[in-house]
């Protein structure tokens, strides 16, 4: 849907749902043909005060030494006002995580948290990567917003959630770039 800067200002608008390009395959019909949207132009008129966003990131696997650290920037669309936390799951992607049977490409928890106080907007979340000789393709692992808690540091106790905060961009990857 298209929206129409005379529609910007706030608001509801309705669309239609009418001959779909390729036609509908399948048996499948439209049950409902006729939709609302709402234009949402003041976020604190509807009660959302924060947008909590993470960036991606990469860094050069760096060849034998320590580990170089993946930075990915979590941002505040305005200054916090309470504290509170945002957690997050590290996961493999081509990327894989160190154990005991497999060097991996990076290493550390695979949960993660940054807590804002009242006043910041930018924190960083880390995960350490593990630099080595191997010629290779660049690696990834993807890191997502699981929470946003008031209390605790895990998920297991994370009983509140920051009043007026949401998550806009939730997803971020992060890239080992081979330097070989």
């Amino acid at each position: 849907v298209r929206i129409l800067p005379s529609a910007s200002s706030g608001g509801t608008f309705t669309f239609n749902l009418s001959a779909p390009v390729g036609g509908l395959t399948g048996g499948y019909v439209f049950r409902r043909t006729v939709g609302t949207g709402t234009i949402l132009s003041d976020p604190l008129a509807s009660g959302i005060s924060n947008v909590v966003n993470i960036g991606s990131a990469s860094v050069p696997e760096g060849d034998l030494g320590g580990p170089k650290a993946l930075k990915f920037s979590v941002t505040l669309s305005r200054p916090a006002a309470t504290t509170f936390r945002v957690l997050f799951i590290v996961a493999a992607d081509t990327a894989t995580h160190k154990s005991k049977t497999n060097p991996g490409d990076w290493t550390g928890g695979v949960l993660k948290s940054v807590k804002f106080l009242p006043g910041q907007v930018n924190r960083t979340v880390a995960v350490a990567t593990i630099p080595d000789l191997n010629d290779e393709l660049d690696k990834t692992l993807t890191v997502d917003v699981i929470a946003l808690c008031t209390t605790g540091t895990t998920v297991v106790q994370c009983t509140a959630h920051p009043a007026g905060v949401i998550v806009g961009q939730g997803h971020a990857v992060g890239t080992i770039l081979s330097d070989e």
